[in-house]
């Protein structure tokens, strides 16, 4: 990740490899949207891990694209309620979701 501090303040619950799949995603779309986040997850290149697990990772990309998302909204002004409609669509969606499955 960048040098935006997270590295102090992350101390996500559970970090254990079951999270692994959804932080490489979660780092794979930051990266295709232009965010520059850098490969320190568990288990790569010598020396580029940063000695966090793969929940915090996953939170940490999660954070990004949210922000990410948040700002490609506002830049798209849609119409008021809209956005608001479709995300209550999507949350209602992912009731029982994990973040894992």
């Amino acid at each position: 990740m960048t040098g935006n501090g997270w590295h102090d303040h992350v101390a996500a619950p559970g970090a254990d490899e079951s999270w692994a799949p959804l932080a490489k995603a979660a780092r794979h779309a930051a990266v295709s949207l232009g965010y520059p986040a850098a490969p320190c997850l568990p288990g790569e290149p010598e020396g580029a891990t940063c000695d966090h697990g793969y929940a915090d990772h996953a939170l940490a990309y999660l954070v990004a694209l949210k922000a990410i998302a948040d700002r490609a909204i506002a830049l798209l002004a849609p119409p008021p309620g809209l956005a608001d409609d479709l995300y209550a669509g999507v949350a209602a969606e992912l009731a029982g979701w994990d973040g894992r499955a």
